[in-house]
């Protein structure tokens, strides 16, 4: 027998969440970051209060043990309040308590997660392509880069940097993952204006002879590859529950624009074409956050799950974007006021469908598990 349904621990995480951000990141709290361009330093204090920033911490270290769907649930409530949030507390959650449970050596979760600290990615391009790179010396590594694109950079506490620590490799190989904390010497953070997910600073970070130990290597030294795919596919189920989330969220805005009535005549919801609409939209949203669960469950399987994931980011976010075209609409002259949130939806919505890779690449993920 097929089960669908959540277990009544990732339901009780999904109430948990929901009630936590109707109390502390309502829409007028979300639609103030976001005009203010700040980070939600106190929203992700009361996520380390309520022990969620440790979601993916092993429970023998201090965290919740839980795993991807859980993440996926997380993502999908969090991004109700904002899509950039719930990225951000994904990627964070990936960095600081997937990977080192995964990859890292016996002390790396507990001394990670210490202090709820905030992790941002430096993550390479879809091609693989990265400016960082590492000269190995004795009991330390320089790292040096420019303009490497990181979300959340300038409010991270730590940095997980890919860098290519051998020179005479290309693609996947000779490339090492490392911690950097971000205070460190020689790290420099600028924030660039952006045109959505303001909540979230996109940052430019140049790295000057950044010296760090052995001990903040993930992973073997040269061969990052693999741990580098894993985590990349799970970052794109980051992107793929946070779509689901808003499209969910801009598809409850639509509903209600629609149902309101206009000039003194009959609500849009009385048109069959508005109707017809919001049900085909309900059914990709609908559709999608199966494809991001399914997908979530894969990667958990510990099966290559880069093609379901791809399938996943693809349709969700794709959902997303017809989701703010649809609300757009129907919303009429309103959803151009910066008062609306429909506005917000929009902007949000862009930068998703290039997150951790383009549409075309999430094609060819597919494409590639059809053996084409």
């Amino acid at each position: 027998m097929m089960d669908l349904e959540l277990t009544p621990r990732q339901d009780a995480l999904r109430q948990q969440l929901k009630e936590l951000v109707t109390r502390h990141c309502p829409p007028a709290v979300a639609r103030e970051l976001d005009e203010r361009g700040r980070f939600p330093h106190e929203f992700f204090a009361q996520l380390e209060s309520a022990g969620l920033c440790g979601l993916l911490v092993p429970a023998e270290h201090g965290g919740a043990g839980a795993g991807l769907p859980e993440l996926a649930i997380a993502c999908e409530e969090l991004a109700h309040a904002s899509a950039a949030i719930a990225v951000a507390y994904g990627t964070s959650a990936l960095s600081g308590g997937w990977a080192p449970a995964r990859f890292g050596t016996a002390g790396q979760p507990r001394a990670l997660a210490a202090g709820g600290r905030y992790f941002a990615l430096a993550a390479p391009d879809e091609h693989g392509g990265t400016t960082a790179a590492a000269q190995c010396g004795e009991n330390r590594y320089r790292l040096r880069a420019t303009q490497l694109q990181v979300p959340g950079a300038d409010a991270a506490d730590q940095l997980l940097v890919v860098a290519r620590s051998d020179a005479g490799e290309r693609g996947g190989e000779g490339l090492s993952l490392f911690y950097v904390p971000r205070v460190s010497a020689g790290v420099r953070v600028t924030a660039v204006a952006q045109m959505g997910g303001r909540a979230v600073s996109l940052c430019e970070v140049d790295l000057d002879d950044v010296v760090v130990t052995p001990e903040s290597l993930l992973g073997p030294l040269h061969r990052g590859g693999p741990i580098l795919d894993q985590l990349m596919d799970a970052y794109r189920l980051v992107v793929a529950a946070a779509s689901v989330g808003l499209a969910q969220e801009t598809f409850e805005s639509a509903l209600a624009h629609a149902r309101q009535p206009r000039n003194s005549g009959p609500p849009p919801a009385a048109r069959q074409a508005v109707q017809h609409a919001l049900a085909a939209l309900h059914t990709r949203i609908e559709a999608a956050r199966l494809l991001v669960y399914h997908a979530a469950w894969c990667a958990e399987s510990g099966s290559d799950a880069s093609a379901q994931v791809g399938l996943a980011k693809g349709y969700a976010t794709a959902a997303a974007n017809q989701a703010v075209e649809v609300g757009m609409r129907i919303a009429g002259p309103a959803a151009n006021r910066l008062d609306c949130d429909m506005q917000r939806y929009f902007r949000d919505a862009r930068p998703l469908e290039t997150l951790a890779g383009s549409p075309e690449a999430d094609k060819d993920r597919v494409a590639g598990s059809l053996g084409l």
